[in-house]
């Protein structure tokens, strides 16, 4: 008797529908890219390892962040974008096109 009056609570059948829901739920997949730094022959060791870790911190922030992160070279993308020979503030304007809201933030220069 204990257990059919606990099965047939209100709180465990609101939990079940929630695990059921929880369950069924679409997963969304988030990506991110990480432009690969180029590491050039004339780079002394120092500067290889500092851009090696960095990219690497840079990795592991995202996938904390729950994210897949994949690695991109900048010649890629900005092929893919358009943005190859282009400079530095026609990717600014296309990255303020993309993302309106961020658009203060993206125009600025160093």
């Amino acid at each position: 008797p204990a257990a059919a009056s606990a099965a047939g609570s209100p709180s465990t059948a609101a939990s079940a529908v929630a695990s059921a829901s929880v369950a069924t739920a679409p997963r969304v997949r988030l990506r991110a890219y990480i432009e690969s730094p180029p590491i050039m022959p004339t780079d002394g060791v120092l500067s290889t390892s500092t851009i090696s870790f960095t990219n690497g911190l840079w990795h592991g922030l995202v996938a904390m962040a729950g994210f897949e992160a994949g690695s991109v070279p900048a010649r890629a993308w900005k092929r893919d974008l358009g943005l190859l020979r282009q400079s530095k503030d026609d990717s600014r304007r296309l990255a303020a096109t993309i993302f309106p809201r961020l658009r203060p933030l993206l125009l600025l220069k160093k």
